[in-house]
């Protein structure tokens, strides 16, 4: 009901017209319909967006993107979405066929083509000793097999990807631009400030070799200098013979491995198999964040324990 004392009414109807121009709608402007694969990339694209929006997380829990298969949830919200972000076709190779069958006008914007990001070669299972790793930041190069996937835990990597998700979200929804812009900004900063305190918390175990389970931990390695020795596996989805086990093995001893890592995401019997009669520790890293909640906060969380399981473990080897 319109109110009936005249000045009230007028300045009702002021503030009816100023709404109904800034929306065309009549309502207040809407956030976009966003859909985003993993949990880390989707707590970056919530903090842009701010805590009115509520992007769609398709591979939620202990799910591993390179398994993941498509739920009739996922398909529905795809067919309504203005953005879908991801990491890749060498990560969510899931989603492929779908982004190519989005609406003309969506966006989908692939992390890895993102203008500013650092990306490095796959490197093989086994012994990394001796191999070299090529950082590419241009984007002039073909995915194929030869391109890490890991992207975002590298936090530099994590800031160019805001920027990317500004942008795009800033062309779906110009009246909000300022606000993406600024979200975006302080997002820089906070990773600006996790990346100096996680320089400054892994140099006393910087040079302590270690092994994974799985290569998904090579841009974090990168960015804050530590010493892999050499992973179990490059696609966990593939199965793991008993020639590669003892071969990990070995490695454990010839390069003094301090620690052997797993992910909640694969079954710790092996690891276990593994380090028996070794004197390597184990300890689990997570690259998704398979039990934190997801959220603007989550990709900060995630870092911050991966780097404190680092720690660690490797520190107290040499106690």
């Amino acid at each position: 009901m319109i109110p009936q004392n005249p000045p009230m009414q007028r300045s009702y109807l002021l503030i009816l017209s100023t709404l109904m121009l800034a929306c065309p709608s009549g309502g207040l402007a809407a956030d976009p319909q966003v859909v985003v694969t993993i949990k880390p990339l989707h707590s970056l694209v919530s903090g842009v967006m701010g805590p009115s929006a509520d992007p769609y997380l398709m591979i939620q829990g202990g799910a591993s993107p390179h398994a993941y298969k498509l739920k009739p949830s996922d398909a529905r919200a795809l067919s309504t979405a203005e953005a879908v972000f991801w990491i890749g076709p060498d990560l969510e190779t899931f989603l492929s066929h779908s982004v190519a069958n989005l609406a003309p006008k969506a966006e989908s914007l692939a992390m890895m083509d993102a203008p500013g990001m650092l990306t490095l070669e796959t490197r093989s299972a086994g012994d990394w000793h001796g191999s070299v790793t090529r950082a590419d930041g241009a984007n002039d190069h073909d995915h194929g097999d030869h391109h890490d996937p890991h992207v975002w835990l590298d936090p530099v990597n994590a800031q160019a990807m805001v920027d990317a998700v500004v942008a795009a979200l800033s062309r779906i929804a110009p009246e909000q631009a300022a606000t993406y812009r600024s979200n975006g900004a302080t997002l820089k900063r906070r990773l600006d400030a996790l990346l100096q305190r996680a320089a400054a918390q892994v140099e006393p175990v910087r040079q302590r070799p270690f092994v994974v389970f799985h290569d998904a931990f090579q841009y974090l390695e990168h960015r804050l200098d530590l010493t892999g020795a050499g992973a179990l596996t490059v696609n966990p989805a593939l199965g793991t013979g008993a020639r590669r086990v003892a071969e990990i093995r070995d490695l454990i001893r010839a390069r003094g491995a301090a620690c052997l890592f797993s992910e909640p995401q694969f079954e710790p019997g092996l690891i276990e198999t593994i380090a028996e009669g070794t004197d390597v520790r184990t300890a689990v890293l997570d690259p998704v964040g398979a039990d934190l909640d997801s959220g603007p906060d989550q990709y900060f969380e995630l870092l911050q324990s991966n780097v404190d399981v680092l720690v660690q473990c490797l520190g107290a080897v040499a106690q």
